[in-house]
């Protein structure tokens, strides 16, 4: 009767070997595949989003609303009233929940701090029939943004990947305001961007340090400051955060 062969010690630690590499060969394809998925998925929260904003103009003298603070966010003005939507008073629904607010490879929270950001008009030149004291919390300020007054909208951000500056930076956080330093490259060092003339795109380092994207470009009516829309801070991006947590800054031209 024929003995049957089994696998020496040293056969199986090959074949374990093998398969080693293969996985390490294999898991960065799969995580690149990931993370392309996420992207796809950003850009697409992003033109949901976008469309909100805009479907809201659209019934409000062509003016987005932005805000100084999270109580209440630009998404939690486009919600329906609820526990963590800080009543507004307003009482149509443009963007039905939170989760199209977010970026799918950041934290996901119901309320709406952690989103997509929104561009912040610095407000001490806003003009003052632009802006108002919010009725839900007396230490926010609401910023009318007519849509009709950006200069370059299919160049002017809108909404985009963000990460809070202020305290310590954790890139699976978003940031409900888009602010010119605060742009977080998270998709492989790229970073997704809803523009004012409603189509989204993607921005890595180059394209913004090249000021192919804008900040903000508003027309001088916007401002109350006798510079008005020309100033280069106001229109230009000043930095942005790796994918690894890093902040490039530079000086907009």
């Amino acid at each position: 009767m024929k003995r049957q062969k089994t696998f020496t010690l040293i056969e199986l630690l090959v074949v374990i070997a093998i398969i080693a590499i293969l996985a390490s060969m294999l898991l960065p394809a799969l995580n690149h595949s990931r993370e392309s998925a996420r992207a796809s998925h950003c850009l697409s929260n992003l033109r949901q989003s976008a469309t909100s904003v805009q479907m809201y103009a659209a019934d409000n003298k062509q003016c987005a609303v932005t805000s100084t603070a999270h109580r209440p966010s630009w998404s939690g003005l486009l919600m329906p009233e609820g526990p963590n939507r800080f009543n507004t008073g307003i009482s149509a629904s443009y963007l039905q929940d939170n989760k199209a607010a977010f970026c799918p490879s950041s934290q996901y929270s119901s309320t709406n701090y952690s989103s997509f950001g929104m561009i912040l008009p610095e407000p001490s030149v806003v003009n003052p029939q632009l802006k108002w004291v919010s009725p839900v919390n007396s230490g926010t300020t609401l910023m009318a943004l007519p849509l009709d007054m950006v200069v370059e909208p299919s160049r002017s951000a809108l909404l985009g990947d963000s990460v809070e500056s202020v305290t310590q930076v954790n890139m699976r956080n978003g940031y409900y305001l888009l602010m010119r330093s605060n742009i977080a490259l998270r998709h492989r060092d790229f970073g997704n961007i809803a523009f004012m003339d409603g189509h989204v795109g993607k921005a890595n380092l180059q394209t913004l340090r090249g000021q192919h994207v804008l900040y903000q470009k508003m027309r001088p009516g916007f401002y109350s400051d006798s510079s008005g829309g020309l100033n280069k801070w106001r229109i230009n991006f000043s930095g942005a955060y790796l994918q690894s947590g890093n902040q490039i800054t530079w000086t907009p031209f």
